[in-house]
């Protein structure tokens, strides 16, 4: 039975989960894998193509196919609104968390709409309705390369009387995003 690239991709892909192609390195060349697994370079594109919508790899120009990090999710948590930390500085919390942390960023980085509108998939999901995705939108907007997959957090606001009054999510690319949690916000 030949390999199709489905099986070469799930080769090529535990190979990187096992750290056989460490992160940041290059994966052999094409046509060193085609020889090496019995196959032509088409199955080869195909099955780095399907790596690279898993979000596995990304090619580069002249270097060739380079295995992507796997940042560990890390979130720094509410405290880092607290008022303490931006009150008097004239910037918006998002802001001084940015330059408190040394990340750069510039006005219209951090975008909030508030509107009423009628419940895409993931609202619906949320008030227990039907499930959905995020949309191309989200993903234009975020300017990710092929693949790159994303975390969506929501958060639901209740009254006292436990009926939800507000939804909100973020959609972040995973690559850029760090995560710890902590629920008392403190002033």
């Amino acid at each position: 039975m030949s390999t199709g690239y489905r099986e070469l991709a799930a080769t090529l892909r535990t190979a990187i989960l096992q750290g056989d192609y460490a992160e940041g390195t290059t994966l052999p060349k094409q046509e060193e894998i085609a020889t090496e697994h019995g196959v032509n370079i088409k199955t080869v594109r195909q099955a780095v193509r399907i790596l690279e919508a898993e979000g596995l790899v990304t090619p580069v120009r002249r270097r060739g196919t380079v295995v992507r990090p796997r940042l560990p999710m890390k979130r720094l948590g509410a405290d880092r609104y607290a008022k303490s930390k931006w009150k008097g500085t004239g910037l918006v919390a998002f802001a001084a968390d940015r330059e408190a942390t040394g990340r750069p960023w510039k006005p219209g980085d951090q975008t909030q709409t508030v509107r009423m509108t009628t419940a895409d998939a993931d609202i619906a999901e949320a008030l227990g309705l039907e499930v959905g995705m995020p949309t191309p939108d989200e993903i234009d907007q975020l300017q990710l390369p092929g693949g790159e997959p994303v975390m969506i957090l929501q958060r639901i606001t209740y009254t006292a009387e436990g009926r939800p009054i507000e939804f909100a999510r973020g959609v972040h690319a995973a690559s850029r995003f760090a995560w710890t949690y902590h629920f008392q916000i403190p002033d």
